[in-house]
């Protein structure tokens, strides 16, 4: 890896652009990895930013990716706040779940990454124009879309979650056309895991829908790191460690040296 991406992470950053690149993590089913990539992803370019920086560069840098939480539980917050080591985190984490105008005035303080990590969300009874309820939640997590320069979307290989995304891309990110890309997460160690062939058949059946080339693998790695309190970079370096590790520097290269292009204003209804 991590060639092209060191070449890329200069002491001022990944790219040398006037305002942050603000992606969200997006979809309508909870529990299906929202938090722990928008942990992890951070976590990776965090890294990439500062591993060439002396101690005493790094006691002036300023940290140029951040975490906002929008979401009510604050899942990404409390384990940002259950890691170990603090003087090596490489983000700042901020809740905005109730004021999603703190993410206009994080745009304007010099982050290169704005990375939000989003509620799950049920349906309302009445139709919508975009699938959401009149509530407070719904209200800040429109505000979140409007801002997004992209948005990721990740989801599981699993029957339960083919509905729930199949909302979230062609009611949601239709209502709010903003650059998306699926991301699937969880998934088996094996490109023959029976699920995730059916999941990759599924997403073949709808080639407007842009997907990673990356894959999260679903190591225990990743569901235990929040309780003990680790990020990825920090996984030890064992065979499984190092692949888990792996998956979320594939993924941050894929982020940091392909934005996402394509939205569903693009698509007919």
């Amino acid at each position: 890896m991590s060639q092209l991406l060191q070449a890329a992470a200069t002491p001022a950053g990944v790219f040398q652009v006037e305002r942050p690149r603000v992606i969200a993590f997006v979809n309508r089913k909870g529990g299906v990895g929202k938090s722990t990539t928008t942990i992890n992803v951070a976590a990776t370019l965090g890294h990439n930013l500062t591993k060439h920086l002396t101690p005493e560069q790094r006691a002036e840098y300023q940290c140029e990716v951040v975490v906002v939480s929008v979401d009510p539980q604050g899942s990404s917050l409390g384990w940002a706040k259950r890691i170990q080591n603090k003087e090596l985190l490489p983000f700042d984490y901020v809740d905005a779940s109730l004021e999603a105008g703190l993410i206009q005035d994080l745009i304007e303080d010099g982050y290169r990454y704005i990375l939000i990590d989003t509620p799950g969300w049920t349906p309302p009874d009445e139709d919508t124009w975009d699938g959401m309820d009149d509530s407070k939640q719904a209200t800040v997590l429109r505000a979140v879309l409007d801002m997004a320069d992209e948005i990721i979307v990740p989801m599981e290989p699993e029957a339960l979650c083919y509905e729930p995304t199949m909302w979230t891309v062609e009611r949601t990110m239709r209502a709010h056309p903003k650059p998306f890309r699926i991301l699937i997460n969880n998934c088996g160690a094996s490109e023959n895991d029976v699920d995730l062939r059916n999941l990759r058949r599924w997403l073949a059946k709808r080639p407007h829908w842009p997907v990673f080339r990356s894959t999260i693998r679903g190591y225990k790695l990743h569901s235990r790191a929040p309780e003990q309190g680790v990020v990825c970079t920090e996984y030890p370096e064992n065979t499984i460690g190092l692949k888990a590790r792996g998956d979320f520097a594939d993924l941050t290269l894929e982020i940091a040296m392909e934005p996402a292009s394509r939205s569903m204003a693009a698509v007919s209804s």
